[in-house]
């Protein structure tokens, strides 16, 4: 793999992981109504968007085993981490709506 690439891809799960959570937070505010109907709608797009950060957190991690320079690693190591951590944040969010929804009232 070439460096440009490689240090292209080593990133990717940061910013996955920063799509991911906007995505998901932004669709389940704008099916909020739905979601009162179908509890299960909000869940589902905190899943997707969990799936997302996942993928790209795989791809950076990836990049760590074949990698041979320092500046890679250093942005396949924040891209991994930095997908661990929006994936841990979906998953709460998951969760929470899953449990609350927001139409008890």
């Amino acid at each position: 793999m070439s460096g440009r690439r490689a240090r292209s891809r080593a990133w990717t799960g940061l910013f996955a992981g920063v799509a991911a959570w906007y995505l998901a937070h932004e669709a389940t505010l704008y099916f909020t109504r739905v979601n009162c109907r179908h509890f299960w709608v909000a869940p589902l797009f905190d899943l997707a968007g969990l799936a997302l950060a996942l993928a790209g957190g795989f791809v950076s991690w990836r990049t760590l085993r074949g990698s041979s320079e320092e500046v890679t690693d250093f942005g396949a190591w924040i891209g991994t981490g930095a997908a661990l951590l929006f994936s841990i944040v979906l998953l709460w969010q998951a969760l929470a709506t899953g449990f609350y929804s927001g139409c008890e009232s």
